[in-house]
């Protein structure tokens, strides 16, 4: 009887906490946005979080895509939805007294979207998956990696890497070409 007392207690005391706010801030901002992206891109999310330890210092998603992806898709889509992100995010003023940084950057951003396995045709072109460098607030260019096989925790098997703020020229500069085409 008094174990059941305890077992009693415990569960009053633990159903009486609430989340700090700036945890239910970030966490419907990530969760908004998942369903955002999953309904606009169709990928599916496979994990988030971030830093929300007496604030927000980062918002991390992993995204899965149920299509192959080659570089210049792959590298598309991952600055689509990282711009899509931190400008929803830095519109928010209601959670800007909590982050760490703001305006938000891509250095508070940690995104991976993972690709269908494909059958390797040309292994140059098709990419199983693409990040941020693990240490991108610490690096000065934000190197965005893609991996080739599917063994994503091994680092040896990224095979192509370029700064973030490259990649952005790269696709400005193709739709430029693209709307001049026209």
């Amino acid at each position: 009887m008094k174990y059941l007392y305890v077992l009693c207690l415990i569960v009053i005391l633990t159903s009486c906490y609430t989340s700090p706010r700036h945890v239910v801030l970030g966490g419907q901002q990530i969760s908004q946005f998942a369903k955002e992206v999953e309904k606009t891109d169709h990928l599916m999310i496979v994990g988030s979080g971030g830093g929300f330890y007496n604030g927000i210092s980062k918002f991390s998603f992993t995204f899965f895509s149920p299509m192959a992806a080659d570089i210049e898709s792959a590298r598309r889509l991952y600055i689509d939805i990282s711009s899509r992100f931190l400008q929803k995010i830095n519109e928010y003023e209601e959670i800007h007294c909590y982050l760490y940084d703001y305006p938000v950057t891509i250095h508070n951003l940690d995104l991976h979207i993972l690709f269908h396995p494909k059958v390797k045709m040309d292994i140059s072109t098709y990419v199983d998956g693409i990040g941020m460098g693990e240490n991108a607030s610490d690096s000065k260019n934000n190197d965005i990696y893609y991996i080739q096989d599917d063994e994503i925790n091994d680092r040896s098997n990224i095979f192509f890497q370029e700064p973030y703020i490259k990649a952005i020229e790269i696709v400005e500069q193709q739709n430029n070409l693209l709307q001049n085409n026209f």
